[in-house]
């Protein structure tokens, strides 16, 4: 829903700006790909919260120097169980600082550490082995599910959380390369919302974030019971 809202903001800026015959016309063809199926096991779920209505908004502004300031932390390994082999992306750093925030003040008020997970929603255009235009319209993303579960081994150094992050995600992009047909597409889209239900359905929603160097098709929120 978020890429077909910012495809047609998109669209509409550039015909008011320079002429609608520069407007990269929208595909609406995901029905061809990926026909209507039954999918009402994941249809309606809710979030289990104890908080109140009360809801309090901060922007969280990081610029050049924070982002490479986040990385080489990132880098520093104070368990010395390995270096990243791979250089964190901007995404990754920024969410896995938040990420890590949330797990230590959830330790702070509960006196210890708890079960956390975090999505990010993953964008399949491109990602699949089926011809699917980058301009098309519709829902057509998976969940990427981090999880942070504590154990006798547990850190939650700056470090270990971009692992967490950054192994799920490549797991996530390899899952979607497999896909070649539109039941493969029901499957993976199923089995990740029904794991989403599940934590829904068990885990107080303690915290949303959207940093602003997501590209618009993509959103995440943070959950920690």
């Amino acid at each position: 829903m978020e890429f077909t809202l910012f495809t047609f903001v998109d669209a509409w800026a550039t015909a008011c700006r320079i002429g609608i015959d520069k407007v990269h016309s929208p595909s609406f063809q995901l029905s061809s790909f990926c026909p209507p199926k039954d999918m009402s096991s994941i249809k309606t779920f809710s979030p289990r919260s104890k908080r109140d209505n009360t809801i309090v908004e901060k922007r969280i502004v990081f610029n050049g120097a924070d982002l490479s300031s986040l990385k080489a932390a990132a880098h520093v390994n104070v368990n010395n169980s390995g270096s990243l082999k791979y250089e964190p992306s901007r995404v990754q750093v920024v969410t896995a600082f938040i990420w890590r925030a949330l797990i230590k003040a959830s330790q702070a008020r509960h006196g210890c550490l708890r079960p956390s997970y975090l999505t990010h929603i993953v964008d399949m255009r491109r990602r699949t082995a089926l011809p699917i235009p980058g301009n098309m319209c519709g829902n057509f993303g998976t969940m990427s599910i981090a999880q942070f579960i504590p154990g006798d081994d547990s850190t939650v150094q700056l470090h270990d959380v971009v692992n967490r992050i950054h192994e799920e995600m490549s797991s996530t992009f390899s899952e979607c390369a497999k896909v070649s047909n539109g039941d493969d597409i029901i499957s993976i889209v199923t089995n990740r919302m029904l794991k989403m239900k599940e934590i829904f359905e068990t885990t107080e929603i303690l915290g949303r974030t959207a940093p602003s160097i997501l590209p618009p098709t993509f959103s995440k929120f943070m959950s920690i019971r």
